[in-house]
């Protein structure tokens, strides 16, 4: 099934492309074994591009497939790429986010985050996923405690619900919105596991109060097989 658009406007900042259509995020090759886990707050580039001021909370926009195993060729030709590099990145148990202190990215047509999920353990990593979107969102610090950025649509519809896999070694690398407003704050990335929850290292951005107060944009479902009910 096939997400909708976002439904919700976003108050662009001027000269601001049009939303379009949401893209996949294919999975990426293992990453070099320098990105390890990030501990010190991160100071993202200039912004690529307008970043992007909304009065509500916006849904989760992590969409990922199932990785490759590294030695798995069975669809090379399919692809039209060579194998998966074997696993080079810093073995750390377990998964981690790291955010791209250098990339210069969009988001559809805004500015962009960097970051990458990483599998940094021995084993392959499985997630739950709603029509291939896993539970990552941004959060914002206020008064010494993590608040929820931005939220995640729920299916009525039972296919939508799935499992995702990463290998080890592996990563997703996910182009994702960068936010500004009247008020500033440290902000960070969180992926929700079954009981516990993975968080990126911090950095500056900027948010609305109708994000803080957990607003939402209007969202009717068009039939049945709506997966945005939610929003």
């Amino acid at each position: 099934m096939t997400p909708h658009l976002l439904a919700a406007a976003l108050l662009l900042a001027p000269g601001a492309h049009a939303v379009p259509r949401r893209a996949w995020t294919a999975p990426a090759p293992a990453t070099p074994a320098d990105l390890a886990p990030q501990t010190a707050p991160v100071a993202l580039p200039p912004p690529a591009a307008p970043p992007v001021t909304t009065a509500h909370q916006l849904p989760g926009s992590a969409f990922v497939e199932t990785q490759p195993y590294p030695h798995d060729r069975s669809d090379e030709a399919a692809r039209g790429a060579g194998p998966t590099p074997a696993p080079t990145v810093a073995r750390t148990g377990g998964l981690y986010l790291h955010i791209d202190p250098d990339a210069e990215v969009r988001w559809r047509g805004h500015a962009g985050v960097r970051v990458r999920v990483i599998n940094g353990g021995d084993d392959t990593t499985t997630l739950r996923a709603q029509d291939s979107r896993i539970d990552l969102i941004q959060q914002v610090q206020r008064d010494d405690a993590w608040r929820d950025l931005e939220h995640l649509p729920k299916s009525w519809c039972g296919n939508s619900f799935h499992a995702v896999s990463l290998h080890a070694g592996g990563a997703w690398v996910l182009d994702l919105p960068r936010y500004a407003g009247p008020i500033d704050a440290d902000l960070r990335f969180v992926l929700r596991l079954d009981g516990r929850e993975v968080a990126s290292a911090p950095f500056r951005g900027g948010v609305t109060e109708g994000q803080l107060a957990g607003e939402r944009g209007t969202h009717t479902a068009s039939d049945v097989m709506d997966p945005t009910v939610g929003w």
